[in-house]
This record gives structure tokens, sequence and C-alpha cells, in this order.
């Protein structure tokens, strides 16, 4: 693996229930990713469709295998850079839909699908609740993933770092007025973990909602590498330096060596 490597992020609206729009919408922002050499393009939540699905989102759901991810792993392909979208998953064997994200090589291969863990408000009328950690060996290095509310969990990001983890990649459709809380959260993932950290958010309005942008990519003491604003569409690039991590966790200051679990056993 190489110790550089290039992300883009992207901080985009896309079109309620309109997959066929939000695909091309999404060709265009990967191929300029690619022209600028990025090795993975990360995207917000529930790109594929939209985020405020409800009553429609079993009718939008798809099978990891359904048409629209076979269609972004030809674009991975024909492009070669790896993709990180949120979507819709439903699950052939037993028909429940997770708010899911799909991480597609630059070869258009499924390296892994997570499901959301930790559902925010009404999310839970529509989506089963996801179970597992994700990991994968992306071309950024190894990657964990989390959706929106997720990253107001310590535990789970603590959990993934544990497992080796050299950037967390976080697909959300942050809304207003929770942008002081983005801004709060993915320093302190980052820095609590000494690990690299992306985050794709939405920008514009759907129903009732206006999402709060604030895309951006830390590293890990917490300096940004690259940041939007709350509002404008933009496609931010930052190159990842992973020997950052083993430097920031070669001074005083080490979390990972300095705690203590067995203290922490109510956890548990």
């Amino acid at each position: 693996m190489n110790r550089l490597a290039r992300i883009a992020v992207v901080q985009g609206d896309c079109t309620l229930g309109d997959k066929a729009r939000n695909l091309k919408r999404a060709a265009i922002l990967i191929d300029r990713a690619a022209e600028q050499d990025a090795a993975l393009v990360l995207f917000p939540e529930m790109y594929l469709t939209g985020y405020l699905l409800q009553e429609n989102t079993r009718e939008l759901a798809e099978t990891v295998s359904g048409p629209s991810i076979k269609k972004l792993a030809k674009i991975a392909q024909s492009r070669q850079i790896s993709i990180c979208m949120g979507f819709p998953e439903l699950e052939p064997s037993n028909r429940e839909i997770f708010n899911s994200a799909v991480c597609l090589s630059d070869q258009g291969e499924i390296l892994t699908v997570y499901r959301k863990i930790h559902l925010y408000d009404e999310e839970k009328k529509y989506f089963s609740v996801g179970s597992e950690i994700k990991i994968a060996e992306t071309a950024i290095g190894r990657a964990g993933f989390l959706i929106c509310y997720d990253l107001e969990f310590p535990e789970l990001a603590r959990m993934i770092t544990l497992k080796g983890t050299d950037v967390l990649l976080v697909s959300t459709a942050n809304m207003k007025p929770w942008g002081n809380y983005q801004d709060v959260y993915v320093k302190a993932r980052a820095m609590e973990n000494q690990i690299f950290l992306a985050l794709a958010n939405r920008v514009g309005k759907e129903k009732n909602l206006v999402f709060c942008g604030n895309s951006v990519v830390v590293d890990p003491m917490g300096q940004i590498l690259a940041g939007a604003d709350m509002q404008d569409p933009a496609l931010l690039i930052a190159d990842i330096d992973l020997s950052s991590i083993r430097k920031a966790r070669s001074g005083g200051v080490n979390y990972l060596r300095d705690r203590r679990p067995e203290i922490y056993q109510l956890l548990s």
C-alpha cells in the first residue's frame, strides 16, 4: 500500500427519487475526481436516491447486485477509481431494507457494503438496523465506514480504529440545526483515534430539511486538509499521507496505547 493517496469528497445535492439523474450527476463528479488523480471518491448518505424517501423507501431500494450498483461499478472500472456511495439496500433473503454505503474498487468489484448501525429518528420506521462493523482495503488505505448519526458514537469509531484502520469514511445527510455537532465530531473522532477522517455531506433541501454541508477531510492531528462551506456544492481533493498516523502516535500522546479497557467494563 502506498503511503500517499488522494481522496475526493463530494458535497452536493441530489434529486429525491430519481436514481438515473443522480447517477448521471455522479458520473460527472467521478470524472472530475479521476481527472485530478483521486484514488477514491466519497459521496453522501443515500446519494443514489435522496434521503427523505419515507413511504417510497421499499419501492426505490435495490439489492447490492441491482442495476444501479452495476452501473456504478461500470463507472468505477471505466474511470479506474474507487467509489463509496450511500443507497437504500434491499436484502433479498428476508426483504429487509438498510441505509447502506457500498464501496467499490477501481475495477468495479464490491469491496464491502456497510449498513448503518445507529438509526436516527424516523429512519427506524423504514430501515432495519445494521449490526456489523465493516473494514475494507481500499486504494487510500484500510478504511472503516460510518453513516451520519454513527459519527456521534465514539465507541463505534474506536472499535473501527482498533481493527487497524487508517481512515474513517463518513457518508452523511446531516441537516440544520446539527451542523455545529458535526464540526466538533469530525475533529474529535480523528484526533481521539489518531486517524484520517473524510466526511461527505449534502447541501440543498428536501421537503422540510435543509442540509448543512461543511464536508471535510481531517488528518490524525485534527488539521483540516480540505473543507467546504455550508451551502455550496464542492468537490474536495486531499492527499492522505498514511505515515502521519505513526507520527501522530509517536509522541507523548498515544490514545490507543494509554487507554485502560479494564476500567471501561460498563461500556460492554
